[in-house]
């Protein structure tokens, strides 16, 4: 993968956690502040992450197609690695606060069923009817899973054949919703969110086959950023919404399109020329995994602490934003330096 498109995408990473911790923040820390309508905007940051991953699975495994069993095992053991050291570190250290401090959780309630469960990515129902995992924000890995599994069931066959079968598959997993509608389970799993990683297949697929790899020149790259910011902040003005119908078709319509649009502006990008400004957008990206995964401890850490501060009701709503925001990537990027790479490391040295 060229330099310049390596940049690009850990840009689109840290453009995404970014956005993620925005709403999240918001969110959670509002302490009676009133919450503009605009932030709900900032929800689009997972759907950048799934074209992201649909983009970066399919140009790993460009050349992985029709290669038997043995390029399907080392496709599952590179993505266990990746994903799931992580993920299973922050359930148990959330697990163990569920255990210590259950007051801290709404309707989570602990159960070994529950743990076993969210452990493979499979949600379970809360006596208030909630559907989730341990780790709340692992939703998306659940349907990173089911995109895994399509993709190693596709690699079986030539890469022609192949990539039709998970274009398809996806299409009828984004379509499923609409026709079936029954247990919790389907009703966590069946969205339009599919979509967008099928948008990041068919873009590395173009990309592929491209004898400028998609490179757009500066105007166009601008006029496609102001075209992404200005459709995801008017479309609801066209067709509003409330936010059960981000979890079906809506989500696509405001959100996957401008997420799709930011996408093909900025994934081709060069490095900027400011060192600083490089570092710390490469740092960002890189810990955007972790910082996703760690993100909701350091925001509830954070509540904590202000809930014991008598003036924070006098601090603006945006600067506890910035705040938590500033401090959840910090500490992303601290776990990703100081754990994730050294736990990547050491299960790749053995692989």
């Amino acid at each position: 993968m060229k330099k310049n498109i390596f940049f690009g995408i850990t840009g689109l990473r840290a453009i995404a956690a970014s956005l993620v911790l925005i709403v999240h923040s918001s969110a959670m820390l509002s302490f009676g502040h009133s919450i503009s309508p605009l932030v709900i905007l900032t929800n689009s940051g997972v759907d950048i992450f799934f074209i992201i991953s649909g983009f970066i699975i399919t140009y790993a495994h460009w050349n992985d197609f029709g290669g038997g069993m043995a390029n399907i095992r080392k496709f599952f053991k590179k993505r266990t690695i990746r994903i799931y050291p992580m993920y299973v570190i922050f359930t148990l250290i959330t697990t163990g606060i569920l255990i210590a401090i259950p007051s801290l959780f709404f309707s989570l309630k602990y159960s070994n069923s529950l743990l076993l469960s969210s452990l493979f990515f499979i949600p379970s129902q809360m006596d208030n009817g909630d559907v989730t995992l341990i780790l709340a924000v692992a939703w998306t890995l659940s349907y990173e899973v089911v995109f895994y599994l399509i993709f190693a069931i596709a690699m079986i066959f030539p890469r022609r054949y192949g990539l039709a079968l998970i274009c398809v598959s996806l299409a009828l997993w984004s379509i499923s919703h609409t026709v079936y509608q029954g247990e919790y389970i389907s009703e966590y799993f069946l969205s339009t969110l599919p979509l967008e990683f099928l948008f990041g297949v068919l873009l590395c697929s173009v990309f592929m086959h491209s004898e400028n790899g998609l490179r757009v020149n500066k105007p166009l790259s601008y006029f496609l950023v102001l075209l992404s910011i200005t459709s995801i902040l008017t479309i609801p003005f066209h067709f509003p919404y409330d936010i059960s119908e981000l979890r079906g078709n809506g989500r696509f319509i405001y959100f996957g399109i401008p997420s799709l649009i930011l996408f093909l502006a900025l994934f081709n990008t060069g490095r900027p020329k400011t060192p600083i400004v490089s570092t710390s957008i490469e740092l960002i990206g890189n810990a955007s995994y972790v910082t996703y995964l760690s993100h909701f401890l350091t925001i509830g850490v954070i509540k904590f602490i202000m809930k014991r501060i008598e003036i924070i009701q006098s601090i603006p709503f945006s600067i506890i934003v910035i705040f938590s925001c500033i401090t959840c990537t910090t500490v992303g990027i601290l776990v990703h330096i100081f754990v994730e790479r050294k736990v990547l490391g050491f299960l790749n040295s053995r692989a």
